[in-house]
């Protein structure tokens, strides 16, 4: 009973002590604002004053080049300021909820699409038959994916790989090819590097995104992935996003036969010389 007591008391000290510690700065808060007031009232009135000195001195119009117009070219400023304010935090907002936006549909992509779409057909076998009639449409194949003659007419230097016999592969590498789009999605590769412009393609190879972009080439380098992309890129997000992949991912592995080689070879050379400038630098 003792400990209870004793323990109630200390409550009501320490509530005490919060109190006489916070009643000085809720009292140096009070008396700002009290202060400011009477600034702003001593300002007015010397401007009022001043106005009406001048203005009986020496006529209005010198009062009002003198203290008047000031005061009007101040407030024009500071109005110009608080739209200029307002129209960055409504940009701002915008782009945070276009972010959001974007980064909750990549959620629902990847559990209607991955975990759905593709998924299901992997653990129900008996679903290819409906797949292929849904899925095989934006391609341009007749009630089926693309026939080996179709394939090969697209110029392509990538080997035909087939649905038939290839249905676990294809479904894993549709998977991929979604997870892809969000990855664009999410950080917004498109603004970071943009179609057409050789510096971000050189800078694709050394930044941050360096590793996911690398990574989108090496799927796209496998030939059942690029049959699967090149069929299904007419559903995936816009234009804007085939020629995207097009100019960073498939351009660069189809135009170098030895790309891989030569990737290996830039990212030791990097390496090497972040290492030396490092030793440098000690």
């Amino acid at each position: 009973m003792n400990n209870v007591t004793h323990s109630e008391s200390e409550i009501k000290d320490n509530l005490r002590k919060n109190i006489n510690y916070y009643e000085p700065l809720i009292s140096k808060k009070i008396l700002k604002k009290i202060l400011t007031t009477i600034m702003i009232l001593i300002l007015v009135f010397t401007v009022t004053y001043l106005y009406h000195f001048l203005s009986k001195k020496y006529g209005k119009d010198i009062a009002y080049s003198y203290v008047h117009f000031p005061f009007i070219f101040i407030g024009s400023i500071f109005v110009i300021f608080a739209i200029y304010k307002l129209q960055y935090q409504i940009t701002h907002l915008k782009n945070e909820t276009e972010d959001k936006n974007v980064k909750e549909l990549s959620k629902i992509t990847q559990q209607i699409v991955v975990d759905g779409w593709e998924d299901d057909p992997l653990k129900h076998p008996e679903l290819n038959e409906l797949y292929i009639k849904v899925f095989s449409k934006p391609g341009g194949g007749t009630n089926g994916f693309l026939t080996k003659e179709q394939w090969e007419s697209l110029n392509i230097n990538v080997p035909y790989v087939p649905f038939e016999g290839n249905e676990s592969k294809w479904h894993y590498s549709a998977k991929f090819i979604q997870e892809m789009v969000n990855i664009y999605r999410m950080n917004n590769l498109n603004k970071k590097y943009k179609i057409n412009n050789p510096v971000d393609l050189e800078k694709s190879k050394m930044t941050e995104y360096s590793g996911w972009l690398s990574s989108f080439r090496m799927w796209m380098s496998v030939p059942i992935v690029r049959n699967v992309f090149e069929q299904y890129k007419y559903r995936h997000v816009n234009p804007e996003f085939t020629a995207w992949i097009k100019y960073f991912i498939t351009d660069p592995i189809d135009k170098d036969p030895n790309y891989w080689t030569n990737h290996k070879k830039v990212w030791d050379n990097n390496v090497d010389i972040l290492l030396n400038k490092n030793l440098k630098n000690i």
